[in-house]
């Protein structure tokens, strides 16, 4: 190989190697915006993804001194056909403390006898699961504002293209000694592990692993938070509920009809009245 053919051969492949590092850039840039949009996203953007279920477990455990003081454990699932055929459950440990199912724009919510109500109107439940949906929040509560997603790695879930990254917590950085006082005093996170899987298209959480240790004195608090989302555009089936359905509302009083005198009942003239 001649010198200028070397030259040539070395300039191409550096110039393929800045491409390929401005791409890679880029892509980047994108996934770090995309995990801060996650972080405001509506029920709106899940409805994008159509139909699926989604099953998120959350336990949290309480320590004191190392002994464990309290521990529940609390599941909830929602089945989403679309906005008048959906389904809601919550449970604790094991334990099912409420149920709403929505079937053909009808509501249906389960007593604690496990028999079932039908009501007039719903648009609670659809109210309801706008605040339901959005577990991620729900589990992590006491780590706001110290959540930070690294470490993109693009892949595809269940058919859609998505970036997994890794969840840790944030350093609260430089503060005065009666700043950090107050913080340990109040709680404050200290430990934060785990994976996340956001929609590339939507920023919607599709899966989720993750730990955290929430400190206050000798009490410390465990979140281990599990969440996933399957059967994306697979519409499931959400019926009536079975069994015994008690109707709280009166049904609609059908207006008397106008009565017709009978042909043996003689008509009034207009000088007669």
């Amino acid at each position: 190989m001649t010198v200028l053919r070397r030259l040539i051969v070395g300039s191409i492949l550096f110039l393929m190697g800045c491409q390929s590092c401005e791409q890679s850039s880029e892509l980047q840039e994108q996934a770090v915006e995309l995990a801060e949009i996650s972080t405001g996203i509506q029920f709106a953007s899940v409805k994008e993804l159509g139909s699926h279920q989604m099953v998120a477990q959350i336990n949290r455990r309480v320590e004191r001194d190392g002994v464990v003081d309290i521990e529940n454990d609390e599941t909830l699932i929602l089945v989403w056909a679309n906005d008048d055929s959906f389904q809601i459950q919550g449970l604790r440990d094991g334990r099912m403390m409420e149920e709403f199912v929505v079937h053909q724009g009808t509501p249906y919510k389960r007593k604690k006898d496990g028999s079932w109500v039908q009501t007039t109107d719903a648009e609670p439940v659809r109210v309801k699961v706008n605040e339901f949906w959005n577990v991620w929040d729900v589990a992590l509560d006491k780590y706001r504002g110290r959540i930070k997603l690294v470490d993109p790695v693009p892949e595809v879930y269940e058919g859609r293209d998505a970036q997994r990254y890794t969840v840790a917590l944030t350093e609260l950085g430089a503060r005065s000694k009666k700043v950090a006082q107050r913080l340990r005093k109040n709680g404050l996170p200290v430990h934060l592990d785990g994976q996340v899987w956001l929609d590339s298209q939507t920023a919607v959480r599709l899966k989720a692993e993750v730990t955290g240790v929430w400190q206050k004195g000798t009490k410390e608090e465990i979140v281990q938070f599990t969440m996933e989302r399957t059967d994306l555009g697979t519409t499931p089936e959400v019926g009536m509920p079975d069994g015994v359905i008690e109707r709280r509302f009166a049904l609609p009083q059908q207006m008397p009809l106008p009565t017709v005198p009978s042909e043996s009942e003689p008509q009034a003239l207009e000088g007669e009245q």
